[in-house]
């Protein structure tokens, strides 16, 4: 079985590739388009080219499960939401519509943040303490698989990395909570 975990966005996507449950690569795959004023459905449509079209150990051919992250869409109201979900949500919901209509042999999973990660979220600014879920992905990997990881040079990038390999280990069941217990 192979597996491929997306943490989409429209500047590019956090991708993980896993067979029989072990993590083969991961990493950050930028959009060609950059241009912020181009036409959402275009940047939505790069980005899951760039994710579809990444690394040369990933067949995508062969993908038989694609897990990718559903945004969450607030109620709008006082206090309930930031931004405009058109804006931010919906995107990224195109990035995995488009995505999963590349891959129609795979059996599609979303998964809303609140699933895997609870209320953990991504730090505002790259000078606040490094992100949690960095080092909950890096607990639950073998020493062989942590090499695998292509972090790159952007730490919000790495950021979008951690989530990808965190969705799809999540989704193999390998992303549960540690509890440690008091010794007697």
């Amino acid at each position: 079985m192979t597996l491929l975990s997306i943490d989409p966005a429209t500047h590019g996507c956090g991708v993980a590739f896993f067979s029989e449950g072990v993590l083969l690569a991961a990493a950050y795959t930028p959009s060609s388009i950059k241009d912020t004023n181009v036409d959402i459905v275009q940047r939505c449509v790069a980005s899951a080219q760039a994710a579809f079209s990444w690394g040369p150990r990933v067949n995508v051919n062969h993908v038989d499960e694609l897990a990718v992250e559903l945004p969450q869409i607030y109620s709008r109201g006082a206090n309930k939401t930031k931004g405009d979900p058109n804006k931010t949500a919906l995107p990224m919901a195109m990035v995995d519509a488009a995505l999963a209509a590349m891959l129609p042999q795979a059996t599609v999973f979303s998964y809303q943040p609140h699933a895997w990660k609870g209320t953990t979220q991504k730090p505002k600014r790259v000078s606040d303490p490094e992100y949690v879920i960095i080092h909950r992905v890096r607990e639950r990997l073998t020493p062989a698989e942590q090499q695998v990881i292509n972090w790159g040079k952007s730490v919000e990038r790495s950021w979008d990395i951690a989530d990808a390999v965190a969705i799809g280990l999540f989704h193999l069941g390998r992303f549960g909570r540690v509890r440690t217990f008091a010794r007697e």
